[in-house]
């Protein structure tokens, strides 16, 4: 059963894939199957470098604030 659990989570997530980035979703028989690794790690990626941009800009923010307010 794990692995049936794990395969109704690949599902799960290949639909989602389908929902947002429709190119990179593989079907077999009409349905979503699988997602294209080629497209989705470089996409991955990007997101992150994304998010880690913005953490980044918020936390001097923070630290800006902090000082204003003379808090370590």
């Amino acid at each position: 059963l794990p692995g049936l659990e794990f395969r109704r989570v690949l599902f799960r997530s290949a639909e989602n894939v389908e929902a947002f980035f429709p190119e990179a979703a593989r079907h077999q028989n009409g349905l979503v199957e699988d997602w294209n690794e080629r497209i989705m790690v470089p996409a991955m990626f990007a997101m992150l470098k994304a998010q880690k941009k913005k953490i980044d800009q918020q936390e001097k923010l923070i630290n800006k604030l902090c000082e204003k307010l003379n808090i370590e």
